[in-house]
């Protein structure tokens, strides 16, 4: 619970209590020294998958993939929500971020197609991580301009140093950089032109229920035209249904993810 309310304070700010009553799973009543074991056993064997959401514009073109990382710390594979904070409080972010960008590279190079892979913003901290990244990318340049990486929108508004030099990094071998997770808190940071990014995809918090709301639609349409001011493309997190789908497409973003995208190919643009 406590590595859990860590994540959220540093990912989404402010104060979290996290409150957790005979919930079983990994992490749960067994001590940190466990889950580091955990963690690192699952990297070092390779225990990991990705899975492949969809995101597509507006014609259902496949833009790219989004590769959220799973791995398998016990019995079954766990989603970010269970090992995420856990990797966050035992300072294991850049370990586990290399092993789910290197399975994104092995998997471009089967299929060539472009993979998105989450960047956690405690491992632009570790002095290690892009020494390492770039390691990991300069043999494979055809595979590396296939690659997009999202940072949290907390990497823009609270370590924005760190952005520019992974930026400044990684720009020069093709990968495109982006924010996640985006909303209000992109109008506070006052240099974001200098970040080197490609795109922001906006949360679906700012999204849901935008074909019911004007206001909503009108404060999209702002952060579009704002983004775009910027060069950077605009991506929409979390469609869930086809109105809301056609009230982005009509505050022109560039592509769409989430339930009602993933559903199927032929929906994205209709």
């Amino acid at each position: 619970a406590l590595a859990r309310a860590e994540h959220q304070n540093e990912s989404r700010g402010g104060l979290v209590v996290e409150i957790v009553v005979a919930e079983p799973g990994v992490g749960r009543e067994q001590g940190e020294g466990l889950w580091r074991a955990q963690l690192q056993d699952a990297v070092a064997q390779q225990r990991g998958r990705l899975v492949e959401f969809p995101v597509r514009d507006r014609t259902g073109r496949m833009l790219h993939l989004e590769c959220p990382l799973q791995l398998r710390l016990d019995a079954d594979f766990q989603a970010a929500t269970i090992w995420l904070p856990l990797a966050v409080r035992a300072r294991m972010t850049a370990q586990v971020d290399l092993f789910a960008i290197g399975l994104a590279l092995q998997a471009i190079a089967a299929d060539g197609q472009a993979r998105c892979v989450n960047v956690a913003p405690a491992s632009l901290a570790d002095a290690g991580f892009l020494p390492q990244l770039r390691e990991l990318l300069d043999p494979s340049p055809q595979m590396a301009r296939s690659l997009l990486l999202d940072l949290s929108e907390a990497a823009a508004t609270e370590h924005f140093e760190r952005l520019l030099e992974f930026g400044r990094q990684l720009r020069p071998l093709g990968v495109r950089l982006g924010l996640e997770h985006a909303g209000a808190g992109l109008a506070q940071v006052d240099r974001l032109y200098q970040a080197g990014l490609d795109y922001v995809k906006l949360d679906a918090s700012v999204l849901l229920g935008v074909a019911g709301e004007a206001g909503r639609a009108a404060f999209v349409r702002g952060m579009v035209i704002m983004l775009r001011s910027l060069a950077l493309k605009v991506y929409g997190e979390g469609v869930v249904d086809a109105m809301d789908a056609q009230a982005l497409w009509d505050c022109e973003l560039d592509g769409l993810t989430g339930p009602w995208v993933t559903a199927g190919p032929n929906r994205a643009g209709s």
